[in-house]
């Protein structure tokens, strides 16, 4: 499972509302970031790995999505170990906070296509709109990032072993070398994305978006079922138990 992209499946997290996805993934993140110790990460790993397990994830396919962050993460245990109070208990635990929480996310990103990511921050954020707020034109700037970040993904891919069928090299033991290798990755992958991007805007402009008397609609309706208030309780509840511990 790559970070970030979208899997049809059908599993219980897939089923559930987006609303409770969304809700459900900003009560996990805001409780790991909160959990100060061995047993609150220990609680709040415990619900990550059954939300992979709803969503159908196995620890093959959680271990590849946490394989390109590799290098960040042993960065982040020996800076903390070498520099922080707390010495190498505080970096283990720093490294598994931020493990959960791209655990976390990526869940969300795998089980809720752009489109359902889209209707819940709208939905979520209507009441908003009475208050004057322009909801509609962040929930566009929402759809677009989620839309364009495995765009630009992939488009890395492609453009880098473009470069090595021409003899660019990426794994040179030099720093400078290595960084001088991937400018030839990086100019044209930010020159297509500004293309796409002037493309994107024309489009929008010739479609005539931002008339004050439209207002943004879902195709689908969406209800709250008894399964995803289960989900938020849950949410909540662990939330709940890492504050008060």
């Amino acid at each position: 499972m790559s970070y970030g992209a979208y899997t049809r499946a059908n599993t219980f997290a897939h089923s559930l509302d987006p609303r409770a996805r969304v809700v459900f993934s900003l009560l996990l993140l805001v409780a790991t970031f909160l959990a100060d110790g061995a047993f609150e990460l220990g609680l709040v790993a415990a619900v990550t790995a059954a939300t992979l397990a709803a969503a159908g994830i196995g620890p093959a396919r959680a271990a590849r999505t946490l394989r390109p962050f590799a290098w960040l993460m042993a960065f982040v245990l020996v800076f903390n170990a070498a520099f922080s109070a707390g010495g190498v208990a505080y970096a283990a635990g720093s490294v598994a906070r931020f493990a959960l929480v791209l655990l976390g996310s990526s869940t969300l990103m795998a089980t809720t296509s752009p489109t359902e990511l889209t209707d819940a921050a709208a939905l979520l954020l209507g009441p908003a709109a009475r208050l004057g707020l322009r909801v509609d034109d962040a929930v566009l700037g929402v759809s677009m990032t989620l839309r364009f970040v495995p765009l630009v993904l992939g488009e890395f891919r492609r453009v880098k072993a473009a470069q090595e069928a021409r003899l660019a090299r990426f794994d040179q033991p030099s720093p400078l070398a290595r960084a001088r290798a991937y400018v030839s990755v990086m100019v044209p992958l930010f020159a297509g994305a500004l293309r796409r991007s002037e493309t994107l805007a024309l489009a929008i402009r010739n479609r005539e978006y931002g008339d004050a008397d439209v207002r943004r609609t879902c195709i689908r309706a969406y209800r709250l079922a008894p399964r995803d208030r289960v989900v938020l309780a849950v949410g909540a509840a662990l939330l709940a138990a890492v504050v008060a511990l």
